[in-house]
């Protein structure tokens, strides 16, 4: 068993630029704590008014990537195609929301409670004992 991550873009084109962007970071093995800092900071990031962009590259800035780097991976969006894929393939396994977890085909859709992931995870193990 394996557990894999994959963006799901799908609430505005500011959400599909910040994918974007995590993945411009991943570039520079920093996808994670790029990832992390776009959760901690979505309030201020994606308000009505907010320059998305600017925001992005300050969280680049912050992590001291090589700005010029990942300043030109976003302007010229190198990682579009792989986001839209993401979320065509998303769309096409039913998922219309995050986060989703899918456990060895089973959708939990957003799990209540750990617990729920961890039944369901201990009875796809059994089956494979």
């Amino acid at each position: 068993m394996r557990l894999e991550f994959k963006n799901f873009a799908f609430i505005s084109a500011a959400s599909k630029l910040a994918a974007e962007a995590a993945l411009c970071a991943g570039d520079q093995g920093q996808f994670w704590p790029y990832h992390d800092m776009l959760f901690a900071n979505q309030g201020v990031l994606f308000e009505k008014g907010a320059d998305s962009r600017r925001g992005f590259k300050q969280i680049a800035e912050g992590l001291e990537l090589d700005t010029r780097a990942f300043n030109r991976c976003l302007s010229r969006r190198e990682h579009r195609q792989a986001v839209q894929q993401l979320l065509d393939e998303g769309r096409a396994q039913g998922i219309n929301s995050t986060p989703t977890v899918i456990v060895n085909g089973v959708n939990l859709g957003y799990p209540r409670s750990f617990e729920d992931v961890q039944r369901v995870i201990e009875e796809e193990l059994a089956k494979n004992s």
